[in-house]
């Protein structure tokens, strides 16, 4: 159970880092896609969690301005 609290924790402070970190032209973008999909907030965050995870996997981010 102390395993799954400390995951749980972990998730937690990686998807506030993300919303922190994500850059505001990315955001809108985002929120744009999210509302026309009528997506919820428990929704949109599992698709950044998706995405974090590919980009880690990937050594990329979904989301590169300049």
């Amino acid at each position: 159970m102390q395993e799954i609290l400390r995951l749980a924790k972990n998730a937690r402070l990686r998807m506030t880092a993300v919303e922190s970190n994500t850059p505001p032209d990315c955001k809108a973008l985002d929120n744009i896609v999210f509302d026309a999909r009528g997506l919820t907030k428990a929704e949109r965050n599992e698709v950044y969690w998706v995405m974090v995870a590919l980009s880690q996997s990937k050594g990329a981010s979904w989301c590169r301005m300049g």
